[in-house]
């Protein structure tokens, strides 16, 4: 992406918060169980989940790439 790719992720990043943010509202009011959007609850596990895999495996196991020297394929 040369030099747009810090731009383009930034907005990317930004546009995700910004629609998880606004889904999670619910669809009609008064909010029920029935009418809630449950969005919100499985986003926050989703996270959860990631976030004690990174600590408890990912942490010990994951090893980065490593970067390619020039001139070899």
């Amino acid at each position: 992406m040369g030099r747009f790719g810090l731009w383009v992720n930034l907005a990317a990043v930004l546009w995700q918060i910004f629609q998880v943010f606004f889904l999670s509202f619910p669809l009609s009011y008064p909010v029920t169980t029935n009418s809630m959007n449950w969005a919100c609850l499985v986003v926050a596990i989703g996270v959860l989940v990631f976030a004690v895999n990174g600590v408890v495996y990912s942490r010990r196991r994951y090893h980065s790439p490593k970067p390619l020297l020039m001139g070899t394929h």
